[in-house]
């Protein structure tokens, strides 16, 4: 074949040659250059054709990398790329032959440590499939015998192993997707899905996390783990304090002790109102010297963590890194077909499996702070607009 040079191949022309070549009565060396210059255009066009895609495909590329960098498009792996595709091209979010990637939830778990103080420091785990989650009790640790192995030699080494069911509970929310938005395409929709599921998980997390009664739902610090009615755990009865002193912590410090929970920096959990009007207060003080205001740590070097799911007037004391959050990668996704639903709208369920709860029965305390002295909130300016029930849920016309 001739060398190719970059130039608009006639195929048509080409064709028509060498059709003319075969049914002339020349020699058949007139037959084969017609034939050479058909194949050569040929191969011409295609290259052309695969040049001119290639570079679609690049520009394509590099515009999708451009939003990523500018934030305003989610990079997404080759299994959500694969997923999203599915769900525009057949629209809709369930039923696809694609399964919900699981790194979506990874992701998700990931920004929600990186962005939630209390969510940080707990032991928050996740894992791709619903599994039994095995972790260690703190308090109970394996021991070694100086004699023969005993005949329970499993039982021993078993004893201090717990596991966390990930499948006992689910964390359910909606996906509310306009109709129409299902055709703006792969990565504006995943966009979407994935800040919904950010904005689900969020808002109830911290929630189950601090005071979960394990009805359906992680068990909560504040929850004893005994003694469950219908699926429901009880409050732990707290103890009341009236001051940030080293002996107003030192007795939940020694039942720490006692059951070797000491293991790790304590925290107070605390509302954000009450950090702002008694621990505020309480951890400042004036240099009489320099007329400077100086923070004073709280006593042994208990740390403080805000959390709006605290509730006013209560605190909690403990090491976070004893209380185990699993997140299984796992989700479920379902239209919701009943009656009701929201106008103009596709409504999804999605159902993911997580469990939390405390790894000893001990491994937090409830404090009282009612009693300690602090500052008083300022009054509301106006009270806050109220929002008419009909107007939340609207009654159906007949």
């Amino acid at each position: 074949m001739k060398n190719l040079e970059k130039h608009k191949v006639d195929f048509e022309a080409l064709k028509k040659l060498a059709f003319e070549a075969v049914q002339s009565e020349e020699q058949s060396e007139k037959q084969a250059e017609a034939f050479n210059a058909l194949m050569d255009g040929m191969a011409e066009m295609v290259a052309q054709q695969a040049e001119t895609k290639t570079s679609e495909m690049y520009a394509a590329v590099k515009d999708n990398e451009i939003m990523i960098s500018r934030g305003s498009r989610r990079a997404m792996t080759s299994q959500e790329m694969k997923f999203f595709n599915e769900a525009v091209q057949k629209q809709k979010l369930d039923g696809l032959d694609q399964a919900f990637p699981s790194t979506i939830i990874e992701e998700i778990v990931s920004d929600l440590v990186k962005e939630h103080p209390l969510l940080s420091a707990i032991d928050t785990r996740y894992t791709e499939a619903v599994v039994k989650y095995f972790y260690n009790d703190p308090e109970i640790t394996a021991k070694a015998y100086w004699s023969e192995i005993p005949a329970d030699i499993k039982q021993i080494l078993l004893t201090g192993i717990k596991y966390l069911d990930l499948s006992v509970s689910k964390l359910s929310g909606y996906i509310a997707v306009p109709k129409g938005y299902l055709q703006l395409g792969p990565s504006w929709l995943a966009n979407f899905v994935t800040s919904t599921l950010r904005e689900v998980m969020t808002a109830t997390l911290e929630e189950a996390v601090i005071n979960g009664d394990g009805n359906l739902k992680p068990i909560g610090m504040m929850r004893k783990l005994s003694g469950a009615l219908d699926g429901v755990y009880p409050e732990k009865t707290a103890e009341k304090i009236t001051e940030l002193t080293p002996q107003a912590f030192a007795g939940a410090l020694a039942l720490f002790s006692k059951h070797k929970l000491n293991n790790g920096q304590m925290s107070l959990i605390v509302n954000k109102v009450d950090n702002a009007t008694k621990l505020f207060t309480a951890r400042f003080f004036k240099d009489t010297v320099t007329g400077a205001w100086h923070e004073n740590a709280l006593p042994l070097g208990i740390n403080v963590i805000e959390s709006y799911a605290v509730p006013v007037g209560k605190a909690i004391l403990g090491n976070p890194k004893n209380y185990l959050l699993a997140v299984a990668g796992q989700l479920e996704l379902k239209k919701y077909e009943e009656t009701l639903a929201i106008e103009d709208m596709d409504l999804f369920v999605a159902k993911e499996f997580v469990h939390g709860m405390p790894k000893n029965p001990n491994a937090f305390v409830v404090l009282d702070i009612t009693g300690v002295q602090g500052a008083t909130i300022v009054a509301d300016a106006e009270p806050a607009n109220i929002v008419k029930q009909d107007t939340i849920n609207p009654k159906p016309t007949v």
